[in-house]
């Protein structure tokens, strides 16, 4: 095996679409030396268990499992699970494991390189539709607790993108937003690392969370008060309205808390938008708020 390639999400940035084009056309990737490791449910499981404070057995638990879904004979692995950077807003940072979690690749790959697929997505769009997951999930997150969390977890991607680096591994950075422009451009960066061009394999496959994700957006919308639900949706959505507060205006996330950090996003982006395709710079840029960064600066 010369390269593994870890797809690691992150959360809400289509990774369930992307791991379905991967796996539906596996035997393809295969005869052309490219093997797919799905996540197993006993890998999931064990690696979910270094998510605290693991002993060593469990550590050596997880190292096994994640080995089975490898194949050395092929030039190129692949593995995808958000799960592999930890849990978000759990620990200080983002991901506040996640350099512990991807440190265990180094021990079980004997891959001349390892390289790191992350798909980001703007802050705000990214709190309200991971917001809405925990309430699907029967979580039961309070809106204010949920959002003191976050507020104190900065959402600082390229900081997760430098603890990677840091490590020794190289970092492909992609938009969840491209794949609303192009397919080729959702797939471009994955396509880099793996030396494979991957966007032929999704041509026909939709993006299955369409219906789910024209939802997930009223419900935004109703959680920051611009929009009243119907009664199809409150029907359909049942189990997330029973988690919500009876006030008419259920101010979870609203504009002005998500504006409250924007100053501080706009630095963080202006780092970020020279990891990122330019099609997508005016979505991370808060015109409202900061000015767009000189992009002549970017390192890369």
């Amino acid at each position: 095996m010369k390269k593994l390639v870890i797809h690691v999400g992150a959360h809400k940035t289509a990774t369930t679409y992307l791991q379905s084009v991967l796996l539906e056309n596996h035997q393809l990737l295969r005869a052309n030396d490219v093997h797919f490791g799905p996540i197993t449910a006993s890998a999931a499981i064990a690696v979910s268990k270094l998510w605290g404070t693991p002993n060593a057995m469990e550590v050596d638990d997880a190292a096994e499992e994640l080995k089975r879904l490898l194949d050395p004979s092929k030039s190129v692995n692949i593995l995808s699970w958000e799960g592999f950077l930890g849990m978000p807003f759990t620990d200080p940072g983002l991901y506040g494991r996640a350099g512990k979690l991807m440190a265990l690749f180094k021990h079980i790959a004997k891959a001349e390189q390892i390289a790191v697929m992350l798909y980001v997505r703007r802050q705000d769009t990214f709190l309200n539709s991971y917001y809405i997951q925990t309430l699907k999930e029967g979580l039961g997150h309070s809106p204010r607790a949920f959002f003191r969390t976050i507020s104190m977890a900065t959402l600082d991607w390229i900081a997760l993108v430098e603890e990677l680096e840091s490590l020794g591994m190289d970092v492909e950075v992609g938009a969840y937003e491209s794949l609303s422009l192009s397919k080729d451009l959702y797939w471009s960066p994955l396509s880099k690392a793996v030396e494979f061009d991957l966007a032929t394999l999704a041509a026909a496959k939709p993006h299955q969370n369409t219906a789910y994700n024209e939802h997930a957006v009223k419900i935004a919308q109703f959680i920051n008060g611009r929009f009243k639900l119907g009664r199809r949706d409150k029907k359909a959505f049942r189990h997330i309205l029973e988690q919500m507060p009876s006030e008419p205006r259920f101010n979870a996330l609203t504009r002005d808390d998500l504006i409250s950090l924007a100053p501080q996003w706009a630095k963080i982006n202006s780092r970020l938008l020279c990891k990122l395709p330019e099609a997508v710079h005016g979505t991370y840029l808060f015109h409202d708020i900061g000015r767009a960064p000189d992009l002549d600066s970017c390192s890369i």
